[in-house]
């Protein structure tokens, strides 16, 4: 049995290519391994010269996906296609030397994790620092082990492809994770020497990815609404009734305002309540949506 398969999305990135599959081949030597490389959609000769070296090498799968579907996806994708026990994701930008791999496989053995992250200091843009931490952020808001993570992990293969093979509508990776397992650890890493290798992470890109963990992973912001909405009914309710009060005690002369007021009241809570009925509605067809399990068998013994 493959013990490790490395899953290396790439886009436009050709010239890193053959260099990180030599890297793998000398550090892992001594393990049963294959390297999964992922065309996502390039414009260069990244198929070329993945297609090539699958030929010379038979640990090597060359993929080409039919556009750019993005990292997550094609991701992915690698995934679906690996046999290892152990799936180990890797950018292809050679700011991780793989390694740094070693020091996962070695923390998964003192711990059984499910999943190990190897974590490392960020050199970008305060811009992009900041959009990575507002990221982390909104994603704690569902979990603490949620937004600690990197593009560099080991995972259990079988744990990988079950969350492949659920057909999820969502597909970032590391919130997927978290839908079938808590057994996370994360152990610090080095980046590489290469002076050449700077992160392809986008100002964008980043501001997309935390939206779609807003809407379309998390229910937080439907919770907020049903929160808001009976927090306003109830609210409205209230007042309405003190405005009734003073109507009955006289202390309100003016013709029709109690009426006026009242309705108004009354109406905004009835319709304030229905779209928090209609956000709790919402939160269930969204899990349904995404496909969330109900459980997920870690272990079994007979």
């Amino acid at each position: 049995m493959i013990e490790f398969s490395f899953v290396i999305p790439t886009f436009n990135n050709s010239g890193d290519l053959p260099s990180i599959c030599e890297d793998i081949a000398l550090v892992f030597h001594d393990f049963s391994h294959e390297i999964i490389l992922v065309d996502d959609g390039s414009s260069d000769n990244t198929w070329e010269v993945i297609h090539t070296l699958s030929q010379n090498d038979k640990t090597i799968t060359a993929l080409r996906l039919s556009m750019n579907f993005g990292q997550h996806p094609a991701t992915l994708c690698g995934i679906q296609f690996s046999k290892g026990k152990y799936v180990i994701t890797l950018d292809d930008d050679r700011e991780i030397h793989p390694s740094e791999a070693m020091k996962m496989i070695e923390h998964q053995k003192l711990t059984s994790a499910a999943i190990v992250y190897g974590t490392f200091p960020s050199v970008d843009s305060f811009l992009i620092r900041s959009m990575k931490t507002l990221y982390r952020f909104v994603s704690r808001l569902n979990g603490k082990n949620r937004g600690q993570g990197s593009s560099f992990r080991l995972i259990e293969g079988e744990l990988a492809r079950k969350i492949v093979s659920s057909n999820h509508q969502f597909s970032f990776i590391d919130e997927l994770i978290l839908w079938y397992t808590k057994s996370i650890e994360f152990v610090p890493i080095n980046r590489s020497d290469n002076k050449s290798s700077i992160s392809r992470y986008k100002l964008p890109g980043l501001i997309l990815t935390t939206i779609n963990i807003m809407l379309f992973s998390s229910a937080i912001p439907l919770r907020l609404v049903t929160f808001f909405g009976f927090l306003l009914a109830l609210i409205n309710f209230i007042f309405g009734g003190f405005i009734l009060y003073k109507k009955y005690f006289g202390k309100i002369e003016v013709d029709g305002y109690t009426s006026l007021i009242v309705s108004i009241l009354f109406s905004t809570g009835m319709i304030i309540t229905c779209i928090g009925i209609i956000a709790m509605y919402l939160r269930h067809l969204l899990l349904k949506t995404n496909q969330k399990p109900l459980f997920h068998v870690a272990e079994k013994s007979c």
